[in-house]
């Protein structure tokens, strides 16, 4: 199955699906408990503007959702911040696949992906809100640290099989 959303917002026909997010959190949720989904699979810029997910998204679990646009609502759902201040998504994520890195606070941040025993795996170097590849890596759980001048935040990122 699939789900496609009317009147998302302002596109352009230079919009691209990484443009539009969406994101879930479960029936009953509250506060910043949204769970990302990812980017849109296609666009149409209309009228009316359209975005498409495919089932990869989850889109099939329901609960509420929220499209989120360059880190702005841009639909009638409004959800004035990320769905939280700080860490990787989507998680899990593929090997190979991009992974989005979010800070406390906007500018430059190092990502430091860590093997469960704490052998650092690798380190980049990006702007907060941009993108890396992961490398290829087994399927499993690894520990993720994210720093900027201002702080340091931990966290788990699951890679699973492509």
């Amino acid at each position: 199955s699939s789900l496609g959303l009317f009147e998302v917002g302002p596109l352009s026909a230079q919009s691209t699906p990484a443009d539009v997010q969406l994101y879930r959190r479960e029936e009953n949720g509250e506060g910043d408990t949204w769970i990302p989904l990812g980017p849109a699979a296609s666009l149409s810029a209309g009228p009316p503007s359209i975005a498409y997910w495919s089932a990869a998204a989850q889109i099939d679990r329901g609960g509420q959702f929220a499209l989120s646009g360059q880190g702005s609502p841009i639909s009638r759902t409004r959800e004035e911040k990320a769905p939280y201040a700080y860490g990787v998504f989507p998680n899990p994520v593929g090997a190979g696949q991009s992974l989005r890195v979010l800070a406390d606070t906007e500018g430059a941040c190092t990502f430091t992906l860590f093997d469960t025993q704490g052998i650092r795996l690798m380190e980049q170097q990006l702007i907060t809100g941009g993108a890396l590849v992961m490398p290829e890596l087994p399927a499993g759980t690894y520990l993720y640290r994210i720093s900027t001048a201002q702080s340091r935040r931990y966290g788990k990122l699951v890679v699973v099989a492509p």
